[in-house]
């Protein structure tokens, strides 16, 4: 629990308290409007203390499901996800590289920058998650190729409207998965996985869609 959720609950506790005291007294004032009026007051601000304590918590485990440098979802959210037209793995090319070479600050940035640009090319439905360290989970509702195409290139494009990097561009490489190429998310993340390993094999910054005929 935080101090917001600590000082609720203390609250609650000495209303019960108080409630308890009146209940005890019930039987003899049940006709005393003063007391009753009283008892009444304190059972309505138990019960709004209650609803704030739910809401809190609920507003807390919502919280929990996301990336606090990216604004993405985290991979917590995963587990949740139903409608699934595309899956895309995303990787920033030379991550290490970037920290190295720039400080971890300049690394924070363009992945706060990718973070943006994925929010701002998805849509209703859809899922930007950040899975981990340097990369990402896209899930699309639709299965349209030409879709996916362009959105993916466009990530890429605002990415670097975002943030300019110091001396190169930020870059990626995806690896993408459609519906009918798995049974579930896992499934379709792990054959998305594998076609991101053939954009890194074959020079990074690029896309490639997965294909039944590929083996690492």
């Amino acid at each position: 629990m935080n101090i917001e959720d600590d000082n609720i609950v203390l609250k609650i506790k000495y209303i019960r308290q108080e409630l308890q005291h009146l209940i005890d007294g019930l039987a003899d004032n049940v006709n005393n409007e003063e007391y009753m009026n009283k008892f009444r007051m304190y059972r309505r601000e138990e019960q709004q203390l209650i609803d704030t304590l739910i809401e809190e918590r609920k507003h807390l485990s919502e919280e929990s499901k996301i990336d606090p440098l990216t604004g993405l979802y985290n991979r917590k959210i995963l587990p949740k996800i139903r409608d699934i037209g595309t899956v895309i793995m995303c990787d920033l090319d030379d991550f290490k590289s970037i920290n190295d070479t720039y400080g971890h600050d300049i690394g924070d940035k363009a992945l706060k920058a990718v973070g943006q640009s994925i929010s701002q090319n998805i849509r209703i439905g859809d899922i930007g998650c950040r899975f981990g360290g340097d990369e990402f989970v896209i899930i699309f509702t639709t299965d349209l190729y030409e879709v996916i195409d362009r959105r993916l290139n466009k990530i890429a494009e605002d990415a670097n409207k975002i943030f300019q990097m110091p001396e190169r561009p930020i870059t990626f490489s995806m690896g993408v998965a459609f519906s009918k190429d798995g049974v579930d998310l896992e499934d379709l993340m792990r054959k998305a996985d594998e076609a991101l390993y053939k954009s890194k094999e074959n020079g990074k910054n690029q896309i490639t869609y997965y294909e039944r005929q590929m083996t690492r």
